[in-house]
């Protein structure tokens, strides 16, 4: 009752800010730690809520980022999310450290055929049927025959994105474990990693297409994109022979080091790209979430440390799960949504269909059951930063055609990443590896 009525005061005090000038009222514009205190404070209190209703709390972080961002209340600006970007980097690189830690290569023995069968199926499957579906979404737009094929190639190649941060945010608050979710996220982050090497070569493919072969540096991407993840990985592997050597002299307080840790990461990911480019005259961007995600792999399968990095990411993840979250819920575009709901819920749901689908043949070949395929294919919906930054990659590339597209796709994104927790937490519910569930499954 008490977090009801606080919700209720923000958002009297939030509407009073909006609407305060129109009534002769010149309030001055939030500071840098009010916005960070409503994106920690309104995500806090309607998790809550979503909680008491048996729905996500990344949901209700999403949906008060936004409320409070610029495409709703506009109470917190682009400009101000843009200023929060290194907590944004900080959060990635935490997230996807516990993302690693969680993932020991032991506790998948047995299931690599099913995973292996899973990646194949929709690898195939879902790029095939969401570029069919946006082909002909962008032929609906009135878009020229060449823009059409090009456009539809990069959703494809998009399609197969993931979102690990709302996976292990999801297995973090549900605290669920077993087999099913140790499969969930080894496909979750093989997939993302996979789609930037498809998306790389629909874009080689695509510059073919609009600028002719080798004038529009189609090949260059894909090249650079390969030679950013082989560094991003090198880096990863080096970060988690130092945290083993750290973790083996350290006993207690982590927390504070392995958020410094994830801090140092993302702001060298950053100053890498000028000093790279000035030695090697190629313009590559290190990817601080895969430099953290190998890190914890390495901790987590190269030593006896594992499980005490994950526990000490878990105690300190609420915040940063808060302002992630909340953070991607003000990055979404309400207005492209609206304007192009029709056609992002059909792209949307073909996305769903080839999910399902790949993920139920998969199961049934690997000898899992229907059930449990039926389970996987509520599981990997989410999209989320990998997905918008190679949006934003297409919409700069291409500008024109370019920029329709990349509306087009985000507001996909963004449907994905509102019911992709909810459907996750459903099926982990389902198959009975949530905290919660395991409880009811005792009492019985």
């Amino acid at each position: 009752m008490n977090r009801l009525v606080g919700l209720l005061l923000l958002a009297g005090i939030i509407t009073g800010a909006m609407y305060g000038p129109s009534l002769g009222l010149e309030l001055p514009d939030a500071p840098a730690k009010l916005v960070l205190a409503l994106l920690l404070l309104l995500p806090y209190l309607m998790s809550d809520v979503f909680a008491a209703i048996k729905l996500p709390r990344i949901t209700g972080y999403i949906l008060a980022g936004t409320i409070l961002g610029p495409h709703v209340f506009g109470f917190v600006t682009s400009e101000q999310i843009a200023d929060l970007s290194m907590i944004e980097d900080l959060a990635l690189a935490v997230i996807a450290l516990a993302a690693g830690a969680e993932l020991g290569f032991a506790d998948l023995a047995g299931q690599w055929k099913a995973i292996g069968l899973s990646l194949a199926f929709q690898t195939i499957l879902v790029p095939l049927m969401s570029g069919i579906t946006a082909f002909l979404g962008l032929a609906y737009l009135g878009l020229d025959s060449g823009a059409v094929l090009a456009g539809s190639l990069a959703a494809a190649g998009l399609a197969l994105a993931r979102s690990p941060s709302s996976a292990i945010g999801i297995i973090s608050e549900t605290r669920a474990r077993g087999s099913f979710t140790d499969q969930v996220m080894a496909v979750t982050i093989s997939s993302d990693v996979l789609a930037l090497f498809i998306f790389a070569a629909m874009i080689s493919i695509t510059a073919s297409m609009v600028s002719g072969p080798d004038q529009g540096g189609g090949n260059a991407v894909l090249v650079t994109t390969s030679a950013e993840i082989l560094l991003s990985m090198i880096a990863g592997a080096l970060v988690g022979a130092a945290l083993i050597r750290y973790l083996s002299r350290a006993k207690t307080g982590l927390v504070i080091p392995l958020l410094g840790v994830s801090f140092a990461v993302s702001r060298f990911a950053r100053l890498a790209t000028p000093w790279l480019e000035t030695g090697t005259g190629l313009s590559l961007h290190m990817e601080p979430m895969l430099i953290c995600l190998v890190a914890g792999l390495v901790v987590r399968n190269k030593s006896e440390h594992g499980v005490r990095l994950s526990r000490a990411l878990k105690d300190g993840s609420l915040p940063i799960y808060a302002l992630f979250f909340s953070m991607a819920g003000a990055a979404i575009d309400v207005e492209a949504l609206a304007s192009m709901w029709l056609l992002a819920m059909v792209i949307f749901a073909a996305r769903a269909l080839s999910l399902w689908l790949a993920s139920l043949a998969a199961s049934l070949a690997a000898g899992q059951g229907s059930k449990i395929g039926n389970a996987f294919g509520l599981s990997y919906l989410a999209q989320a930063g990998v997905s918008i930054g190679l949006c934003r990659m297409l919409s700069s590339r291409f500008p024109g055609w370019g920029e329709q597209v990349a509306t087009l796709l985000i507001a996909t994104i963004a449907l994905n990443q509102v019911v992709g927790p909810v459907a996750l937490k459903f099926a982990l519910d389902r198959v009975k590896e949530t905290a919660g569930a395991r409880m009811k499954s005792t009492r019985r």
